[in-house]
């Protein structure tokens, strides 16, 4: 009876999953990049080196 109930709440929660580690990967990544480098400066450069084009404020 209650099979499609338990079928939807595991989807709902592998979607939410999905999407957390989604927004949450790549936010961890640029942190430990920027806490690991000399801070934003060698992050500009490296993105500058990867080719991104970058304006200045």
């Amino acid at each position: 009876m209650h099979e499609p109930a338990v079928k939807a709440l595991r989807r709902n929660k592998i979607i939410y999953w999905t999407l957390t580690l989604l927004m949450f990967v790549p936010d961890t990544l640029g942190a430990f990049a920027e806490a690991f480098t000399d801070g934003p400066a060698s992050i500009v450069k490296i993105m500058l080196a990867l080719g991104f084009p970058l304006t200045q404020m």
